[in-house]
């Protein structure tokens, strides 16, 4: 059955069965405001969905006061009205405040399995609609207002076939929620292995000299041919690696100056060292260029690249990097590299252990990348099971469920994008 022939951007199908209903005939919009802001603070995202700040690695400057912002209550709809167009929208299963420019949504009835809801809220199919509606200048600046929202039509499937989809998914999707846990846990043992290598190595050294002596800052910097491509590389948060996008005319490029990378260097992030974004460039790299946020530091001595980076990752290299960042929060702290090259770093013995240091931070960088690329592929899986079961695409009635293990969700944004926090956001 087709939503709106109204709308060409308006492309979802849903069963005959499922009747539809207005936004408005569903939900209502609350505008009720904290008296004392003394709530949980929520944080809505088109990756994690409503989830307390307190539980996210926050960027963005958190007011003073959380008084006049909107309560929410358990079961309300949040939608972020800057970002409903990408999906940052859902279903609480906490009690709190939003900030007073999001939007809140209320069931006028018991029409929905609140879990099922936060799923249908996210389809993909949906949020193009959500594009579809918003107004802005352009993409940065799109708003969904409630007056929009709610002329929305909405499937609403018998509440049985609800709660049939919501068991069937958290049974469909329990081994690659399994999966994500074990790669996790892989990666947390090689990075203590490598934590360990570190300090065994470091504690042995005898003498300190500055980053600055060690490392020659890259100023490789290009002229961007407009008609030429480009492949924009970036870094994950919290230095999780590095990530290529497909390739760009230099036209599309932005206003950002670039360079190219060289391999075996050290690259930080200016905007989000603080945070610990470092990383080791490979050959493969060098068929990119980064931005002017980023800072490439290329060995100059006997000392590798490995080390300092391990340096750089181990408590007190953090440190360091948290001391010469600047600013108020998140983006508005940028990396003073000047200051961070005075730092002194301890030079290591050449010896077998160093060679052994290296070896290992080689392997942890593999490891992660192929962590990121299947991150990607499971997250592409889900999504895609996911959007077919919640659309009524396929029947799930009358299927049996076998027995398993089930790790129920932190959230129900966990349960409904099926996204991991570590798949989280990444740095241009």
């Amino acid at each position: 059955m087709s939503t709106n022939v109204f709308n060409p951007a308006d492309r979802r199908r849903y069963p005959e069965r499922w009747p539809l209903y207005r936004g408005k005939q569903l939900f209502e919009e609350i505008d009720d405001r904290s008296e004392t802001g003394e709530e949980e603070l929520l944080s809505v995202s088109h990756i994690t969905g409503i989830t307390p700040r307190s539980q996210k690695n926050v960027t963005m400057f958190e007011a003073e006061s959380l008084v006049g912002y909107k309560r929410c209550q358990v079961g309300d709809i949040a939608a972020n009205t800057m970002w409903t167009w990408q999906g940052a929208i859902g279903v609480s299963q906490y009690a709190g405040v939003v900030s007073p420019a999001y939007n809140v949504y209320r069931q006028r009835g018991d029409f929905y399995n609140p879990r099922f809801l936060d799923l249908l809220l996210r389809e993909p199919s949906l949020v193009d609609v959500y594009n579809s509606l918003s107004t802005g200048i352009r993409k940065s600046r799109l708003r969904l207002y409630p007056k929009d929202f709610l002329t929305i039509d909405f499937p609403v499937p018998p509440r049985n076939e609800q709660d049939a989809i919501v068991n069937y998914l958290d049974w469909k999707l329990s081994d690659i929620r399994k999966l994500t846990i074990l790669r996790n846990k892989q990666l947390g043992l090689a990075c203590e292995l490598v934590d360990k290598e570190y300090a065994l190595v470091s504690e042995s050294t005898q003498s300190h000299e500055r980053l600055k002596y060690l490392t020659q800052l890259n100023d490789n910097f290009i002229e961007i041919d407009q008609d030429s491509y480009y492949q924009k590389t970036g870094m994950y948060n919290r230095g999780r690696g590095i990530f290529r996008r497909d390739p760009l005319l230099g036209r599309d490029m932005g206003d950002s100056s670039f360079q190219r990378i060289q391999s075996g260097c050290v690259m930080i992030s200016g905007q989000f060292a603080w945070e610990g974004s470092a990383y080791i460039t490979t050959p493969e790299d060098e068929r990119g260029v980064a931005s002017h946020r980023y800072y490439l530091l290329k060995p100059t001595t006997s000392v590798p690249a490995e080390y300092i980076w391990c340096f750089l990752m181990s408590d007190y290299g953090r440190l360091q990097m948290d001391l010469c960042s600047h600013g108020a929060a998140g983006r508005n702290r940028p990396l003073n590299i000047r200051q961070l090259m005075n730092v002194y770093i301890p030079i290591p013995y050449e010896n077998a252990a160093l060679d052994h240091l290296v070896d290992s931070v080689h392997q942890l960088m593999n490891l992660r990348l192929n962590v990121n690329k299947q991150a990607i592929n499971l997250r592409e899986l889900r999504e895609l099971i996911v959007a077919n079961i919640v659309s009524g695409r396929i029947d799930v009635r009358g299927l049996s469920i076998p027995e398993y293990v089930f790790q129920y969700p932190q959230s129900f944004a966990e349960g409904s994008s099926y996204k991991a926090d570590s798949d989280e956001g990444w740095e241009d």
